[in-house]
């Protein structure tokens, strides 16, 4: 961003100066940006608040900063948030396995007395569970790729998002 570019936020308002839009000797400049090299930033920031009485500041370490001191709480209360998502989700599986075990003691039984060995109904039930978790992936893939390409242009609008299928 210019230096003008500030002088014009401040302009409304100021009496009219020169051709430039400058206020005068009312006018004080309130932000300077110097751009120096990497082994005297430290230098320069210590010695403008001695020497000016001004306050001197580096960007980079600000957002650091406000990243530490600000986003890196909220940062682990959405991952503690996602832990427990995720421990509600399991026993809601294992409830749900529990539950279909219970089921499936009479389908079990009667394969038994059919004649069936104890190894083919374990490998009818494993086949039984290895197409439903096909199954039920395949389906939720699919349903997070059908949303997400439904707000994509929403996402990318507002956030600056891009959303791509498969990524």
């Amino acid at each position: 961003m210019a230096l003008g570019s500030y002088w014009k936020i401040h302009e409304k308002g100021a009496p009219a100066g020169d051709a430039r839009g400058f206020g005068g000797p009312q006018r004080e400049i309130t932000v300077a940006l110097l751009r120096v090299q990497k082994p005297s930033v430290f230098q320069i920031q210590a010695m403008i608040p001695r020497r000016f009485g001004l306050m001197a500041v580096r960007p980079a370490q600000v957002l650091q900063d406000v990243f530490r001191e600000v986003l890196e709480p909220i940062e682990e209360l959405a991952l503690l948030y996602g832990y427990a998502v995720v421990g509600a989700a399991a026993a809601g599986v294992l409830t749900t396995l529990h539950l279909t075990t219970i089921v499936r003691r009479r389908d079990v039984a009667l394969l038994r007395v059919l004649g069936a060995s104890p190894r083919e109904i374990f490998t009818t039930l494993l086949f039984e569970a290895a197409v439903l978790l096909v199954l039920g992936c395949s389906v939720g893939v699919l349903l997070s790729q059908a949303m997400s390409w439904g707000f994509r242009a929403d996402l990318e609008g507002r956030f600056g998002l891009e959303l791509s299928l498969f990524r």
